[in-house]
């Protein structure tokens, strides 16, 4: 019989390189995002002609950057905050902008 998928997956040879790959690649794929949003909020609120992007923006910002911060507590061992800040900034999105 073969491995099965887990057993795999731990006895890989590049678990060690991508454990420490991930979170170098995560936080430049955040502070793109992140920092994309917060850039284009400040442009769009500058320019005053769409403050529905600017608001639009800034809560890409804070829904990408709460699950960050979830996950960082998280690995301190307060696993609840994570599932605080996901809830958190999935209500963002539920609100209509045009109300």
């Amino acid at each position: 019989m073969g491995k099965r998928p887990l057993e795999c997956l731990h006895s890989s040879p590049f678990r060690n390189r991508s454990l420490a790959e991930t979170p170098l690649i995560n936080g430049y794929a955040a502070l793109f995002l992140v920092g994309g949003a917060v850039f284009s909020s400040r442009r769009f609120a500058r320019e005053g002609t769409m403050l529905h992007r600017a608001v639009g923006n800034a809560l890409i910002a804070i829904g990408a950057i709460m699950p960050g911060i979830g996950g960082i507590v998280a690995k301190t061992g307060t696993i609840e905050t994570l599932y605080i800040t996901e809830k958190t900034a999935s209500r963002h999105g539920d609100r209509d902008l045009r109300a």
